[in-house]
């Protein structure tokens, strides 16, 4: 299998975080070319109305390798995962957020566990061996949310420790199956959810995160609450739709599908 990855990155409003990112992914992708990944790097500004388009482009203008999608308006977190999704080409997708709840240098490692019969690797604070950093409310809704589809779906969910998580790194053949059709922070679960379905192998990573050091969360804790409850329940009555089409999420924001 070809040792080629694409880093997607959604941001909304993120200028106080964009520079020490762009200081990070820049060590990351010197570190991928030595261990012999053909690695790009795509960032999604997901209808920020702040500088963070400038600074997007201003940092893609200066490096090969760098593509900026801008969606028309906020979509959400959700639909910013999808978009990467959609256009990504390479072999693996790994997704890591400009904010520094977590160390972008963990691709590192990840990278080191891609294998042709694993199809998603989970970096996972609840796991054994991992940890939270990040503020008690924070920690609150992972580990409920998580317990709620681990209660709910036990045989589904069985080894898998943290549902919510958008650090992750999928084997491309996959999206097909797991495309979500959520558009918020619930798409992480509905992925996760999609791809135990079709029994596609997960691999969970223990990792610790921290405390942010710029911006603010976008999260919404109760809206986003009630959305995983009721992807569980649907979930557990077989009352999961389809995938949501690719090319269906492309047209919304005016983009043809690669190839």
């Amino acid at each position: 299998m070809e040792k080629s990855l694409t880093i997607a990155t959604p941001c909304y409003n993120e200028v106080d975080s964009l520079p020490a990112y762009f200081e990070r992914i820049d060590h990351v992708l010197s570190e991928l070319a030595g261990k012999d990944w053909r690695a790009s790097l795509l960032l999604i500004n997901d209808g920020s109305r702040d500088r963070t388009p400038e600074l997007l482009e201003d940092y893609a203008r200066q490096r090969p390798g760098v593509r900026v999608i801008h969606h028309p308006q906020n979509l959400g977190y959700g639909a910013a995962i999808k978009t990467a999704l959609a256009l990504a080409e390479t072999e693996w997708i790994a997704f890591v957020d400009a904010d520094s709840n977590y160390d972008q240098a963990l691709i590192l490692k990840l990278v080191e566990l891609a294998s042709h019969d694993t199809h998603l690797i989970n970096v996972s604070i609840l796991a054994p061996g991992g940890g939270a950093g990040y503020p008690w409310y924070r920690l609150l809704l992972s580990s409920t949310v998580s317990g709620i589809y681990r209660a709910m779906l036990p045989r589904l969910t069985r080894g898998v420790y943290t549902m919510t998580c958008g650090f992750r790194m999928y084997q491309r053949s996959v999206v097909p199956q797991v495309f979500p059709r959520a558009d918020d922070f619930v798409a992480t679960s509905e992925i996760m959810i999609r791809a135990l379905k079709s029994r596609a192998r997960v691999v969970e990573f223990p990792a610790t995160n921290s405390r942010r050091e710029h911006g603010v969360s976008k999260m919404r804790f109760l809206r986003v609450t009630w959305g995983h409850l009721k992807l569980a329940i649907r979930a557990l009555l077989g009352r999961l739709p389809r995938p949501q089409g690719i090319g269906e999420h492309l047209g919304r924001i005016g983009i043809s599908p690669p190839g």
